[in-house]
């Protein structure tokens, strides 16, 4: 058996596997993945400890790889979280998640919040990194949620399918960056497709969203628990209520509730404009990168673009395709199939309490499936004019 072949049989039977242990047993979800990338480092051929080869280079092991792996991880969203899981008890203690579910629901009126955060979250992802930008803006959803009586569930998942959107379609994102270099594509060109083609993804994806939020049902309580009764007596009915409930609450000024979200974000996009005209040095690039999350962190979505960026572009020249079409085509792939080695899917799932794997599939799984098979129509569509 071919080296090839053993590590495509390794990795199938290790997310069969994962699969199995997580969906049919009471195997803890950490325990699985640890299980799953044992066996498929094994049958790929992988040796369990670090070898020194007869050149002296060293080999890793399978324990090394893992280890490294995880405090990759961790190293690129562990201290994002923490951190804003802090911010969000902060914005919702003091009453400014509040303040800011009044005035975004008054401003875009009711019935459409969906919208309006799956917009927000298109526009957010192309500076933020997509993980990041759920924690920084779960406060703002769960208290439109409470103050509305929609769904968390929708809510939230509109939010996310507008991050996930542009993280994985418009540079200067690191996914589709690297693909229109790898396969010599303008990035002007590449923004403005991507852009392009994802604005009827987000329009399936949210009607989807709606849908969904409605067959699972569940409002954020205070204490951080979600309840899933149906209970919108409790929850405004006319936006008549608004100024008045809002001037029954010693809530915060609408600037002051802005601030913990609006500067991080002012910092993430001054680092990624400083980085994109080239001042990536000196103490001012130094002070963003430190204080405002990093762009670069990358995701499993941008290991799948470059992946398959880096299998397509040998053979670019003889598919006779577009090669704007087929980086664009890596990055709507790697939209695809959101699931159990996706971090994304995890903070998701994780911050807005789905904890049922049947929810969990139905939500950012299935999400991700349908944005991705619209982003595949529109680009055998466009294949046949360009």
């Amino acid at each position: 058996m071919s080296e090839s072949t053993r590590m495509l049989l390794g990795l199938a039977i290790g997310i069969i596997l994962m699969i199995v242990l997580v969906s049919k047993t009471k195997v803890h979800t950490f325990i699985a993945l640890l299980i799953a990338a044992i066996v498929t480092a094994l049958i790929g051929g992988m040796s369990p400890a670090d070898l020194t080869l007869a050149d002296g280079t060293v080999q890793k092991g399978i324990v090394t790889a893992i280890e490294e792996g995880f405090g990759n991880t961790l190293k690129s969203t562990g201290i994002i979280i923490g951190l804003g899981v802090m911010m969000g008890g902060v914005l919702e203690k003091s009453g400014a998640a509040e303040r800011l579910a009044y005035s975004f629901i008054r401003a875009v009126g009711k019935k459409k919040e969906e919208w309006a955060l799956a917009i927000t979250g298109w526009f957010i992802s192309i500076p933020v990194f997509a993980d990041s930008a759920v924690v920084i803006f779960a406060p703002l959803a769960k208290a439109i949620s409470r103050v509305s009586g929609k769904s968390i569930v929708g809510l939230a998942l509109a939010m996310a399918a507008g991050l996930q959107l542009t993280h994985c379609l418009v540079p200067p994102t690191p996914g589709p960056t690297t693909a229109a270099s790898m396969l010599g594509v303008d990035v002007g060109s590449m923004i403005l497709l991507g852009a392009v083609i994802s604005i009827p993804m987000l329009i399936v994806a949210v009607f989807y969203c709606k849908w969904i939020g409605k067959k699972i049902y569940q409002i954020p309580r205070e204490d951080g628990t979600f309840d899933r009764k149906k209970f919108k007596e409790e929850y405004i009915k006319s936006m008549d209520q608004l100024d008045e409930l809002i001037g029954q609450k010693q809530l915060p000024g609408l600037w002051a509730s802005m601030a913990p979200i609006v500067v991080p974000l002012i910092l993430i996009l001054a680092n990624t404009v400083l980085g994109f005209v080239g001042l990536s040095e000196g103490p001012l690039y130094q002070f963003m990168e430190l204080v405002g999350s990093p762009i670069v962190a990358l995701g499993s979505a941008t290991v799948a673009i470059t992946t398959a960026a880096s299998l397509s572009a040998p053979i670019a020249l003889q598919l006779g395709v577009s090669p704007l079409l087929l980086a664009q085509a890596c990055c709507v792939g790697a939209i695809s199939f959101s699931y159990f080695n996706d971090s994304g899917f995890w903070v998701w799932n994780g911050m807005f309490g789905v904890s049922e794997l049947k929810d969990q599939v139905r939500c950012k799984t299935a999400v991700s499936m349908i944005m991705a098979g619209v982003g595949i129509v529109e680009l055998l569509l466009l294949s046949i004019v360009m």
